[in-house]
């Protein structure tokens, strides 16, 4: 019986930053996918062809819509190491997709927030200017809404 054939996937990482994920939220999205799974994969770990056929098949239901194309392709010259082909959907697409990522983000701060105000305060004071930053390019981006 011949081996399983493995294969890499040599850009989940560019992919997750460009989403504005962290491991967890990715591996969250495509369940049941394992946060130290993506990691294994990220580090360049070859997996078998079929589990990353499936892997790919749950990340463009999660995330395709996001992008104008989305396509699992093999890197040339390079048997075996594969990539994700994806290219940023047009500028208004775009802002929603930034508002999605902020939404992360102050999500995830709001948790950290909570777990603060349960300790010291300190994290919470550390975190002030960021929390700012945060609430003004939402009220913006509303703003700009609005006005539309």
């Amino acid at each position: 019986m011949p081996g399983k054939r493995k294969i890499a996937l040599t850009n989940l990482a560019d992919l997750r930053a460009d989403l504005g994920l962290k491991l967890v939220d990715m591996a969250q999205a495509i369940k049941p996918m394992t946060r130290q799974t993506l990691g294994a994969i990220e580090n360049g770990e070859a997996k078998d062809a079929i589990f990353m056929h499936a892997l790919f098949v749950r990340m463009r239901a999660a995330f395709a819509g996001r992008f104008d194309t989305f396509d699992f392709v093999e890197a040339p010259d390079q048997p075996g190491r594969y990539f994700i082909r994806y290219k940023a959907k047009t500028n208004a697409d775009a802002v929603e997709h930034d508002f999605e990522r902020l939404s992360f983000q102050i999500m995830d701060l709001n948790n950290k927030l909570r777990r603060a105000m349960k300790g010291d305060g300190a994290l919470l004071c550390r975190q002030e200017p960021y929390l700012r930053e945060l609430l003004e390019t939402l009220c913006e981006h509303l703003e700009r809404e609005k006005a539309a």
